[in-house]
């Protein structure tokens, strides 16, 4: 993984793409099987202290605050059919670590990372950070958590579907 992506720690690198190149190395490095599953943040806690000095915020859990809202967008391969939850708490659910097996971002094959989320601004919605905190289960922030919390603000959409026989009908319902 190093060798693939060490010109991304390159000074000359923009924080999206080193942002765009840290969700590279995690979607590879989530399908590789560690002996305990809460090894998988001390694992990798080397290269993300390489990459916590190149302005990408600060690290979480396996995830950088700069670009909290594309990294949490994370899902599961859905052909991985050995993916699971760990036995042991291992990170608070929105991060990828929550997770034993391969994950993915949907960005990673036709989205610019570079765009940036828009601001609320013309009637137009968009989610926002309202708090982020994790906790180190020791003074390595790179390494174990004992837990963590998230909270955003974002438009939500309650959805009913009905039937045309009249037992259900499409409703549509946004709130935050």
């Amino acid at each position: 993984l190093r060798s693939r992506y060490i010109h991304s720690l390159d000074s000359n690198a923009s924080g999206d793409q080193k942002a765009e190149c840290w969700c590279y190395i995690v979607r590879e490095y989530s399908c590789r099987l560690c002996s305990k599953d809460v090894d998988r943040l001390p694992a990798i806690s080397g290269l993300a202290r390489q990459f916590g000095t190149v302005g990408i915020g600060e690290y979480r859990a396996g995830v950088w605050t700069k670009y909290v809202l594309r990294m949490i967008s994370w899902n599961r391969n859905p052909e991985d059919n050995l993916c699971r939850r760990p036995t042991e708490y291992t990170a608070p659910s929105w991060s990828w670590v929550s997770v034993i097996g391969q994950i993915d971002w949907e960005f990673s094959k036709d989205w610019d990372f570079g765009d940036s989320v828009p601001e609320v601004s013309n009637s137009q919605f968009a989610a926002r950070v309202l708090n982020l905190e994790c906790r180190p289960s020791s003074e390595d922030v790179f390494g174990r958590v004992s837990s963590g919390h998230l909270t955003i603000s974002s438009p939500s959409l309650q959805v009913t579907v009905r039937n045309p026989d009249g037992s259900r009908e499409l409703d549509l319902d946004v709130d935050y």
